[in-house]
């Protein structure tokens, strides 16, 4: 079976820290220790998608399917985009 790869794409500073605070803690939770999430952190052109925020758009959804498409690409299962995530959700 294959391990699943987990991909965050870093955007935010602060969004992307507390998101990655947070997967450690319940990470840690689970496993014990002082165990810590296993990920990759992909950093992208924060300022191309925050100059879209806070509004849902098409150019935003293009934007950030382009990097989607790229986490498919390198074969991570689970993606966690802080910032869209986080103004999609709420």
């Amino acid at each position: 079976m294959d391990k699943i790869k987990l991909g965050i794409l870093g955007l935010g500073s602060r969004s992307t820290t507390f998101y990655i605070n947070e997967l450690n803690k319940l990470y840690n939770q689970e496993k014990g220790g002082f165990s810590t999430c296993p990920f990759t952190l992909l950093n992208y052109n924060f300022d191309a998608i925050n100059s879209l925020l806070p509004d849902a758009s098409d150019s935003l959804d293009a934007i950030v399917q382009d990097y989607i498409t790229e986490l498919e690409k390198n074969r991570y299962r689970k993606y966690l985009d802080s910032k869209y995530y986080a103004t999609r959700n709420h």
